[in-house]
């Protein structure tokens, strides 16, 4: 548990942060947000023992950072920046963080992390001739290689792509059923999915949300999400309706080649007559629905599943803490997902190169 108490911090003779208090619990993601240049990193970093308050205290597991430094082994702090030494591999780094934190079995975690967050050849490479996207893993890796009682990320998913995002929401939730979180960014979407409460740092003091304000869209209560996934499976549909807070699912393929579907037919024991137009009807949504339209019930029909492909999921879910919950179940199933829409008026996530669709205002960078 992380307790600060009336913090004030001046920089450069500007009142920063002023009589802000905090208490983060495990088991609760508290999310922050605010525009540039408010002093959220600031307040990261005096929560993280980085930075000294100007007054005020930070309690950190019933002790104080300040007077014992061995406290700050009891937080993890993540930056929108890595602060390793660029001339070390990223095994180097990572074993040199995890032997402070005395991590147990620290090259078959980090190992185990990086092979996750897709990170090739850890060993082969400086820091500094790393992708900006690939160190930013680095500095993620930090959180999921350690057993902190405390995670405090600034920022966490800039610069990453969809396939990233989702892994990293998801390892942020595992954390956070054991650990108290700190969850700042400028991305709404990020915050209402992972955080339980939500504070704005506006003025150099700390609103707190009230639930229901849906930070921005002011849509509250059930939302529509968009998931396009690049190779969904149609067996999977009954099981992610039974996810929890999943009112309903829509299919809409997206497959342009009919030969795949034909082929995929074929060897599912399908006899198409030769020399007969032949067309196909891909059902994407429930075959039963479609059969009683027909006057057909299933007893009558052999329903062949469509074959993975790229597709679009309309999702009902009950709020958008029941999309942290998909994500995860996506990232299990190996779905590739490459945008989320939610609530029809923001694009929240798109894979390297998609363009920003022009009638939706960007909420991610």
């Amino acid at each position: 548990m992380i307790t600060l108490d009336r913090v004030r911090k001046v920089r450069s003779g500007v009142t920063v942060l002023e009589d802000v208090s905090l208490r983060a619990e495990p088991r609760h993601v508290i999310g922050i947000m605010g525009r540039n240049g408010v002093g959220k990193t600031t307040l990261a970093h005096i929560a993280a023992g980085i930075l000294r308050p100007d007054a005020g205290r930070i309690v950190i597991d019933g002790r104080d950072p300040w007077a014992d430094y061995k406290t700050r082994r009891l937080v993890t702090f993540v930056g929108h920046q890595t602060l390793f030494d660029p001339m070390m591999t990223p095994m180097q780094a990572l074993y040199f963080h995890a032997r402070i934190y005395g991590v147990q079995r620290a090259s078959d975690r980090i190992a185990e992390v990086l092979h996750v967050l897709d990170v090739p050849q850890p060993d082969q490479k400086m820091i500094f001739q790393l992708s900006a996207g690939t160190q930013k893993k680095i500095e993620l890796a930090k959180a999921f290689i350690c057993d902190s009682q405390v995670y405090i990320f600034d920022e966490p998913t800039t610069g990453l792509d969809t396939a990233t995002k989702t892994v990293v929401w998801s390892h942020i939730r595992q954390l956070a059923a054991r650990a108290a979180v700190i969850l700042i960014s400028h991305d709404s979407m990020e915050v209402r999915t992972l955080a339980d409460q939500v504070f704005l740092l506006s003025g150099g003091k700390l609103q707190p949300i009230e639930e229901g304000f849906s930070l921005g869209t002011h849509h509250a209560g059930e939302t529509t999400v968009r998931l396009e996934i690049a190779n969904w499976n149609p067996v999977l549909k009954e099981e992610l309706r039974g996810l929890s807070g999943v009112r309903s699912v829509t299919v809409h393929s997206q497959r342009q080649d009919p030969s795949e579907l034909i082929r995929h037919l074929k060897e599912q024991g399908l006899v198409l007559p030769e020399g007969t137009p032949v067309q196909v009807i891909t059902l994407d949504d429930d075959a039963s629905e479609f059969l009683a339209r027909l006057g057909l019930t299933p007893s009558q029909a052999a329903v062949i599943p469509a074959p993975p492909g790229p597709a679009e999921l309309i999702l009902t879910l009950a709020n958008m803490a029941a999309l942290s919950g998909v994500l995860t179940w996506a990232n299990e199933k190996g779905l590739n997902i490459r945008r989320v829409l939610a609530d029809q008026d923001a694009e929240v996530t798109s894979a390297p190169g998609d363009a920003p669709s022009a009638s939706r205002g960007d909420l991610s960078e």
